[in-house]
């Protein structure tokens, strides 16, 4: 039970839980769309365990952590 402040009671975070729990957190496609996952799209694309590997991404250091890079390589 909350008890009113000045007399009145604070309905809004209320209402707003309310909202947010009547909107979907899912979006459920009602259309049987059969075939393929999209491999592509805006700004996006599927990239394989291959493709992945061979990036490189061990040698891409942020140019803002170089520092601390050295700092491990001083511990081993």
């Amino acid at each position: 039970m909350h008890t009113p402040e000045n007399g009145y009671v604070d309905l809004l975070p209320y209402i707003k839980e309310h909202i947010l729990l009547a909107i979907p957190m899912r979006v459920i496609n009602t259309e049987k769309k059969e075939g393929p996952a999209p491999q592509s799209g805006t700004d996006w694309n599927v990239v394989s365990n291959d493709e992945n590997d061979d990036s490189g991404a061990k040698d891409n250091v942020d140019p803002r952590l170089v520092d601390l890079a050295k700092f491990f390589k001083d511990e081993d």
